[in-house]
């Protein structure tokens, strides 16, 4: 059994929390694994320690390093020996490395749940392990090479491991080997015991520790006679096993066809064209032609789907591809009953070699063979995703893919000044400005006016930039304002954005000085500066200070606000665990409407697109179906659980020039680089993807652990109004990791603490949205096979943030519903008031001196009556997620008009005439919209005409009243005029007036500014 060794070298903490009661801490380390616990020395008086000290663990099974945790807790001593607890961290396996890989990582501390806790400090460690077994024989080896009877001292606790106790030191048999060392020393044997190796030792070490007995002496003559051969116990890890159980399972049969050799020669230079055909039934499918080749190699594979695979025999055939004539090689015949099934996890079947066979009719046999594969599986199997499946038309492009959208960072640039700038032309003042350029992104500063070779700007400027980084540079130019609309380069420097630090929080970045160059004008100036960089002599140069940074703690916003799918920062060691898996079953869709025509018939090559975070996933294209099954199933990890997912279907118009639409012989030796063709009349191949629909699921909208199998409709909006393309059909499922993790993330902050911390301007965070769309955009076109541009920005809702009538209408009146309830109170109030029911009146005027008299019932009350509404609506909760809403979204009650502004594009492509109409009606929803505001303002302003004496006589009135209700209220309780109020609020209908209040003739008679406006 392996003896591995836990090595947690806690190095420093920084920016720990002043606990002990003097303004300082004298912090140490308790580090908990697999039931032991081990603890550093304290450092007195530090806010900052440095500990550099190594804890040893012994590891029970090696299995165990891959998903055990390590906790971590930092404690401050206090005088009269109490301890207070400073912070907590747990190190994720992964950060686990062997010995002499390990790196030096920092991790935050947090102070636990509690609503009032503030996280502080970072703590660094080492973590890594080795084997013990070589240590203890590198010692033993250096303590008694030639020694013929030497021995072994152990020394261990119960079941092997050290002992519980905290402070416990780490044990001195097994000492832990410097990086990079080995301790191979003496593999044949210790002390001359040839015969005896290092496993018999370690076998015998292990059976003592299983004893639990301390510091045994094992004898080298006796060692081999502890050698365990029994049957040890193991135990699963409880994690969560993906089950790929929300879809059916649809039956291919895969055929693997690797390679051939010895082929025969059947061209005239001597060599052979080979290429492979598989049938079955009517289908069959070619690989690609390799030239002039006896001994090819393909590594293909192919799938036929279930309904194509009926025929009693699979047929490999091996051509020699001719002009005229292909001719015959050989071929292999498979029974398909007889044909072996997987089921994964079991391992790939393994390829082998047959023996080609001739036709019945030849007259000399065949020669060479072939190395294949076959089996029948699912979609389930690992090679599905890179095969050439039946129902996609063979096409490589048209396979389930997934894709990561790149990871983007904020880039802050801060210009700050420039110093001994060369100015073309000294007679003028120059106007100097500064543009940035980078990731197809500009911005520039304002132009500063100086006579000095001196400027300053104090600018800061945000760009977007998406990993990696090692081809991307940030262009800072230095530019003259010469004229109106000339600008002359006076000097420019390029910066790597893989040299540009990152930061995680708001700490301080340092800025730099950074050498300009002159642009070169000809090439007689480009030649002087050669030859003085060769002779030695550097030019004085002009510089400029920056600060530059990748700010790490911010989300980058590539998605409209109110269905973010990500919440997450850019610098991976800020996030937190997940709280939720997102399992996606997409089954099929349902009555999709023909998208194209081909060979003068509709048809729809369908295939949906998931995005969730970072993760996109790209499902088959099934071709010429109205009704395509893809049976796919998806997984993602949720860190927060408001966050919505985005399905959506597209027809597929980049099939290239290859695609046949007899799918019973498809050519694809002859389509294989699967390029884009020109637009075809029955095919619509090289267009636009077509849309066909789009599902969002909120998260926050499913129960947990609880399947929902849906039929969406896929709805869309164009210009010729809303229609439904067909249905499609999911299974989602939202598994909790930690519910109480899932429950305190209603209480955190949507996003990133850095966000509130140093927020972002406004003014930039659109501008900033519109660019990182434009770089996801960008990404995902150079994947292979790429999501089309037209795809990307219709899954994240690009042109959100156009104008448009009919959702500017849907808002309005969604503002009114909200307010729908205060309305009906009032409703009810007015019922109450005019004593429509007179025992609810009387009800209520008892309930309302109850309440004044007991005002400590208020919030109670309050707080109760909420609960019984919500457990009363309880029972009318949905039980599936929303979808979208045509009435909600006035979808169907919008005229044809609205939908072409709606739909046309920026600038408008309309005539004059259209565009002055539309112009005309939108200045008159417009003047609506500033009446409403107008009044708005009036009757704000009439607030402030109560004091400030522009009406003399309605001001001494107010005065004089504020003074009367002073008096009163001095000498009557407040409580007897709040039931007078009250009661006068409600009185009954004979005492009333119809005419308005008093209270209300005189608010309506103070003055505004309106009167001043022009």
């Amino acid at each position: 059994m392996p003896n591995i060794k836990l090595v947690v070298e806690v190095l420093h903490a920084t920016n720990l929390s002043p606990k002990d009661g003097e303004d300082s801490a004298s912090p140490y380390v308790e580090v908990d694994y697999e039931s032991q616990r081990l603890r550093t020395k304290s450092k007195s008086k530090d806010l900052n320690p440095m500990w550099n000290e190594k804890l040893e663990f012994t590891v029970s099974d090696p299995n165990l390093l891959e998903y055990e945790w390590i906790y971590l807790h930092v404690y401050t001593t206090r005088r009269h020996g109490s301890r207070v607890f400073l912070g907590r961290t747990k190190v994720d396996p992964s950060h686990i490395k062997p010995m002499g890989q390990e790196n030096a990582i920092g991790f935050p501390l947090e102070r636990g749940w509690s609503v009032f806790s503030i996280n502080r400090g970072e703590i660094y460690l080492k973590v890594y392990y080795y084997d013990g077994d070589r240590s203890l024989g590198a010692k033993t080896a250096a303590a008694g090479g030639g020694a013929g009877g030497g021995s072994i001292g152990v020394a261990g606790g119960k079941n092997g491991k050290q002992g519980d106790k905290v402070g416990a030191a780490p044990s001195s048999g097994h000492a832990i080997p410097s990086n990079g060392t080995t301790g191979h020393a003496n593999t044949t044997g210790i002390g001359g015991h040839g015969g005896l190796g290092m496993d018999a030792v370690t076998t015998a070490a292990d059976r003592l520790l299983g004893g639990g007995k301390v510091a045994q002496t094992v004898t080298l003559s006796d060692a081999t006679s502890f050698t365990d051969f029994s049957v040890k116990p193991t135990w699963l890890p409880k994690t969560e096993r993906i089950r790929h159980d929300l879809v059916d399972e649809i039956k291919y049969l895969f055929v693997r066809v690797e390679r051939a050799r010895g082929l025969a020669i059947k061209d005239v230079t001597g060599s052979s064209d080979p290429f492979v055909e598989a049938k079955v039934g009517n289908t069959k499918v070619l690989t690609r032609v390799i030239p002039r080749d006896l001994n090819p190699v393909w590594n293909e594979v192919f799938a036929f789907s279930q309904d194509q695979f009926q025929a009693q025999n699979l047929e490999i055939t091996v051509w020699d591809e001719d002009t005229v004539r292909n001719d015959f090689l050989g071929r292999v015949t498979f029974d398909v009953v007889e044909i072996p099934q997987r089921h994964p996890p079991d391992s790939p079947l393994a390829p082998q070699w047959y023996r080609l066979e001739s036709r019945h009719d030849a007259k000399r046999p065949a020669q060479g063979e072939i190395m294949l594969s076959v089996w029948i599986g699912t979609q389930a199997d690992e090679s599905f995703p890179r095969a050439r499946q039946s129902d996609s038309g063979w096409v490589s492009n048209t396979r389930a893919t997934i894709y990561l959208s790149p990871r983007l960072w904020y880039l802050r640039v801060a210009i700050l000044e420039a110093k001994d700038l060369i100015v073309t032309k000294s007679n003028r003042i120059a106007e100097v400005f500064v543009r940035v350029d980078v990731c197809r992104q500009s911005q520039k500063t304002k132009a500063v006016p100086s006579q000095k070779n001196s400027h300053l700007w104090n600018t800061e400027l945000l760009f977007v930039a998406a990993e990696p980084f090692s081809d991307e540079f940030l262009h800072v130019h230095v530019l003259d304002h010469v004229a109106a609309n000339k600008e002359e380069l006076m000097a420019t420097v390029k910066i790597p954005l893989n040299t540009v630090p990152k930061r995680m929080n708001h700490s301080r970045v340092d800025p730099k000085w950074f050498d300009l160059e002159r642009e070169k004008k000809d090439i007689k100036e480009v030649a002087h500066e050669i030859a003085d960089k060769v002779k030695g002599n550097a030019k004085f140069m002009s510089r400029i200070h920056l600060m530059v940074c990748l700010e790490g703690g911010y989300h980058v916003l590539d998605e409209s606000t109110q269905y973010t799918s990500d919440t997450c920062p850019s610098e991976r060691r800020l996030w937190k665990n997940p709280v939720a898996m997102l399992e996606l079953g997409i089954r099929g869709a349902f009555d999709l409407q023909p998208m194209k025509t081909r060979d003068n018939r509709g048809c729809t090559d369908a295939y949906c697109v998931a995005k969730y975070g970072r993760k996109w996933v790209r499902t088959r294209t099934v071709l010429e179906s109205l009704a395509p099954r893809w049976h796919e199933q998806y997984m993602w990890d949720v860190y927060d659980p408001c966050t919505v997912l985005t399905v959506g279907v597209f027809d597929n118009n980049h099939l290239g020039n290859g695609f046949s639409a007899d799918k019973s012989h498809t050519h694809a030796h002859k389509h294989s680089n699967g390029g884009n063709g020109s637009v075809s009349k029955n095919g619509g191949h090289g267009g636009k993807d077509e849309v066909i629909g789009k599902v969002r699921i909120r998260l926050s909208t499913l129960e947990t652990d609880k399947e929902y199998a849906l039929r969406y409709p896929l709805i869309v909006l164009d210009r010729s109004g809303v229609k439904s393309r067909g249905e499609i059909e999911l299974v989602v499922r939202l598994t909790c990791v930690k519910r109480l993790n899932m429950m305190l993330t209603y209480i955190q902050p949507l996003l990133p603490k850095q966000h509130y911390i140093e927020p972002i301007n406004v003014r930039y965070i659109e501008y900033l949205r519109a660019a990182a769309m434009r770089l996801v955009i960008d990404k995902l076109a150079l994947s292979e096979p790429p999501i089309p541009p037209e795809v990307v920005r219709y899954m994240l809702d690009v042109d959100q943030y156009k104008w448009s009538y009919r959702r500017s209408k849907a808002n309005w009146y969604r503002i009114i519903h909200v307010f729908d309830g205060c309305v009906a109170i009032a409703a009810w109030f007015r019922d109450i008031c005019m004593w429509k029911s007179k025992v609810t009146t009387v009800l209520v005027h008892i309930l309302y001196c109850i309440l004044v008299w007991f005002p400590e019932l208020i919030l109670p009350t309050t707080f109760l009556y909420m609960f019984l509404i919500g457990a009363w609506q309880y029972r009318f909760r949905s039980r599936q997620p929303p979808h979208m809403d045509v009435g909600l979204s006035y979808a169907n009650v919008t005229g044809q008009e609205e939908l072409d502004e709606e739909f046309d594009d920026m600038p408008s492509t309309k005539s004059a005439e259209i565009v002055r109409i539309r112009y005309d009606r939108m200045r008159a929803l417009a003047g609506r919209v500033q009446t409403v505001v107008g009044d708005i303002a009036n009757q704000l302003e009439r607030f402030h005409s109560f004091l400030n004496w522009r009406d003399p006589r309605a001001t001494s009135i107010f005065v004089t009243f504020c003074l009367l209700m002073a008096i009163i209220l001095y000498l009557i309780p407040i409580r007897v005029v709040i039931i007078l109020f009250g009661i006068y609020i409600m009185r009954y209908p004979r005492f009333r007036n119809r005419l308005p209040s008093i209270a209300g003739n005189f608010f309506r008679r103070l003055p505004s500014l309106s009167d001043r406006m022009l």
